[in-house]
């Protein structure tokens, strides 16, 4: 399992949206998580991993044992960067790994795999268009891999409560 620190976009549809009210009913009133499969959202992240690879003749695919049940992906796009895919609740989950240097590089590429293939098959970043007002993605820090020692993790979140406008882009 990969553990890092960059950026989570999640990608949903009005189809998988109408899958969260069934959802929630077996999470919180039947407390029954393990009844809840996701074959809806395993189905478009098969779509997406083909969109990606018809579009990326160079790029490189491993399947792997999704932790929700199901298949994810790591495509590897061959120029230092690639992607991991998942399934979530009610949404495909896009985790990337790269420089900020390396993201503007590959701007123009970024945009037509990930963002251009995502609409193509009726995806849209989860929360532009949806009423579950949840957001289109977040940050990952894996802790193993961005901190030395647990006084540097401890640093790195003490400074992110003081100083909301790190979470506003003045990373970059």
């Amino acid at each position: 399992r990969i553990r890092f620190f960059g950026p989570e976009f999640e990608f949903g549809s009005p189809k998988l949206k109408g899958l969260a009210q069934l959802k929630d009913y077996f999470f919180t009133v039947l407390k029954k998580w393990d009844k809840v499969t996701f074959t809806r959202e395993q189905i478009y992240v098969n779509k997406f991993r083909d969109a990606i690879l018809a579009d990326c003749k160079r790029c490189e695919v491993k399947e792997n044992d999704s932790d929700r049940g199901g298949k994810s992906y790591k495509i590897d796009f061959k120029n230092g960067m690639f992607l991991i895919m998942d399934i979530d609740y009610t949404v495909v989950e896009i985790k990337m790994i790269a420089t900020l240097e390396q993201y503007r590089q590959h701007e123009q590429e970024m945009q037509k795999f990930i963002f251009d293939n995502a609409k193509s098959i009726g995806l849209t970043p989860y929360g532009s268009n949806f009423a579950l007002n949840k957001s289109a993605g977040h940050f990952n820090v894996g802790s193993l891999q961005a901190f030395k020692n647990a006084r540097e993790a401890l640093s790195f979140f003490v400074d992110f409560t003081n100083h909301t406008e790190l979470a506003m882009g003045a990373l970059g």
